[in-house]
């Protein structure tokens, strides 16, 4: 996973978003890079 990278440092924060909403956010992505 792309974001996996960018979604480290968030690692020790609470997370206020779930997994499954990064994914949303990955598909997204991945529409508008082809």
């Amino acid at each position: 996973m792309v974001l996996a990278r960018v979604v480290q440092p968030l690692v020790g924060v609470p997370h206020r978003f779930e997994w499954a909403e990064l994914g949303q956010v990955e598909r997204h992505l991945a529409e508008l890079v082809p």
